[in-house]
C-alpha cells in the first residue's frame, strides 16, 4: 500500500523512524508520499526520503507557515523552493486554512503563497498537494484562475459532496484518513461514499490525525484507514487499495521510484 500523505520527516519520528517504517511494512505499507511544510525542514525531508525506499518527496510552504511569513520571508522561501524543487516530485502541501488566517493580512499572505506555489507547480508540470480548511469556495476560485496542469490531491478532504465535481474537473483527487472515520464525521463520511472511485486516495497524515487524543499516528494506520473507507463504501478493501495505489502512481509517475525495500 502507498500512504499518499505522510510526514515521515516529522520530529515525532526522530527517535524511532526505523521502527515506524518496520511497523508500516508489517502492516502492508511499502511506499509513501511525503509532503513538505516549511523551508527549514525541506532539506531534512529530502534526506529522509532518500534514505527510505519508496518515499517520494513533495515540497511546499504550508498555509500555517505562510500566514506567519513576511514579504521578505516568502520571497526567500520561493527562491529556496525553486532551487530544491528539482529534487522533489510535486509541490505541497499548499493551500488555505481559515483557522490560521482570520485577519485580512493573514489571509492575503496565505493566498499569495498559494498562488505563487501553484504557478511554480504549473511551470514545472508538477502535481500539487492541497490543504484546505474552511475555505473551499475561495480555493476553487483560485484554482479555476490557474488550474493545476498536472492535477493533484485535496488532502484530508473536508468540503461538501457537491464541490467534489468541481475539484474533479480540475484533475484533483481526494485523500481521506482517520479523521473521516470518526463517529461524528458525517460530512467526511458522505464525501468518502460519494468520491469518484478512481480519485479516492487513502492516507494517514501521520503523525497528525491520531485515532485517539495524545496518540501519535503512524503510517501503519493506513491499513485501518483502508478498511474503514471500504466499509463506508461497501467495497472490498483490496479494491480500495488497488485503485488508490494506481491513482497516486499515475499522478507522480514516471519520475518516482516506488520500489520499496525488503522490510
Amino acid at each position: 500500500m502507498i500512504d499518499t500523505h505522510c510526514h515521515l520527516d516529522s520530529d515525532a519520528f526522530l527517535l524511532d523512524r526505523d521502527e515506524v517504517i518496520r511497523r508500516a511494512w508489517d502492516a502492508g505499507v511499502d511506499a509513501y508520499v511525503v509532503p513538505g511544510i516549511a523551508p527549514g525542514q525541506w532539506t531534512r525531508e529530502l534526506d529522509v526520503c532518500k534514505a527510505i525506499p519508496g518515499a517520494v518527496p513533495v515540497l511546499g510552504l504550508h498555509p500555517w507557515r505562510a500566514s506567519a511569513a513576511g514579504p521578505g520571508e516568502l520571497d526567500a522561501a520561493m527562491l529556496t523552493l525553486g532551487r530544491l524543487s528539482e529534487r522533489a516530485e510535486g509541490i505541497g502541501e499548499i493551500g488555505l486554512d481559515r483557522r490560521m488566517g482570520q485577519s485580512v493580512e493573514r489571509r492575503e499572505r496565505q493566498e499569495e503563497a498559494f498562488r505563487r506555489q501553484l504557478q511554480l507547480a504549473n511551470e514545472l508540470e508538477y502535481p500539487v498537494i492541497l490543504h484546505c480548511v474552511e475555505a473551499h469556495g475561495r480555493m476553487l476560485d483560485l484554482l479555476c484562475a490557474n488550474p493545476p496542469v498536472a492535477g493533484g490531491i485535496v488532502h484530508s478532504y473536508s468540503g461538501s459532496v457537491e464541490m467534489m465535481a468541481d475539484y474533479a474537473r480540475l484533475g484533483l483527487h481526494f485523500g481521506f484518513g482517520l479523521s473521516a472515520l470518526r463517529p461524528r464525521a458525517l460530512r467526511a463520511a458522505a464525501a468518502v461514499r460519494a468520491a469518484p472511485a478512481e480519485r479516492l486516495l487513502v492516507e494517514t497524515d501521520a503523525p497528525n490525525q491520531s485515532a485517539e487524543p495524545h496518540d501519535v499516528n503512524e503510517p501503519a494506520a493506513l491499513a485501518r484507514v483502508a478498511r474503514g473507507i471500504a466499509e463506508l463504501r461497501g467495497e472490498p478493501v483490496e479494491k480500495v487499495v488497488e485503485r488508490s495505489d494506481a491513482a497516486v502512481r499515475r499522478l507522480f509517475s514516471p519520475g518516482c521510484n516506488w520500489e520499496a525495500g525488503d522490510g
